[in-house]
């Protein structure tokens, strides 16, 4: 399991055996479980109490928009994410998304960018026999047969896909489900200040959080 800004020693060096290899370090074997021996927390509670930190240490997005797109209903999902990523300025960690966004494309330009990709394949999805192929999507597909979805979905991180559906969630409540301008310059700049005016307050409600030391 990977995090920005994580210290390295959280992962398993490499054995450079074949066959399975260990994901987590000693150090993070360590300390899952003196979390679980200082809380009294069975093995499964433990890891979504480490998942649960490592969100409060900031490891995750700061939920601002950075990249928007005013479309008709009837464009592709996927492709529309082309263009986002693309004007995302700066380093891009991660790209989490619903099956709907599963395209060897994606991959592609998330490759491009260094980012991770968490995004479920459609349930029907097979690993790649011929060309166009992704080798992180075809593993992906690989981890998912073998320990489950819904499994993958959590030790992937899959649930802060959910920030999204609260930010269109939020977008609706606030701004409306409806464009007022009728040209369509009038609104993309419509478009555009909404997402300023809820980056602000975003900025203004989300808590302000440190980890601190004994």
């Amino acid at each position: 399991m990977a995090y920005p800004g994580r210290d390295h020693t959280w992962a398993a060096a490499g054995v450079g055996k074949r066959g399975g290899q260990r994901q987590y370090s000693d150090a993070a074997i360590e300390t899952a479980l003196t979390l679980r021996l200082l809380f009294h927390l069975p093995l499964r509670q433990t890891e979504g109490f480490r998942t649960s930190i490592f969100g409060m240490l900031g490891v995750d997005g700061s939920g601002v928009i950075v990249a928007h797109a005013l479309t008709g209903g009837h464009v592709d999902d996927a492709t529309t994410a082309l263009g986002l990523i693309a004007a995302v300025d700066g380093e891009v960690a991660r790209i989490t998304a619903d099956a709907a966004y599963d395209s060897i494309a994606i991959y592609e330009a998330a490759d491009a960018r260094g980012a991770k990709v968490v995004i479920p394949p459609v349930k029907t999805a097979t690993v790649s026999r011929h060309t166009p192929r992704s080798s992180a999507r075809d593993r992906t597909i690989r981890r998912i047969d073998r320990m489950g979805r819904r499994r993958w979905k959590k030790e992937f991180g899959y649930h802060r896909q959910a920030r999204v559906e609260n930010t269109f969630f939020s977008y609706k409540s606030i701004i409306g489900g409806r464009l007022r301008a009728r040209a369509p310059h009038g609104q993309m700049a419509e478009a555009l200040l909404a997402c300023n005016l809820l980056n602000a307050l975003t900025n203004m409600g989300r808590p302000d959080s440190h980890p601190i030391g004994r």
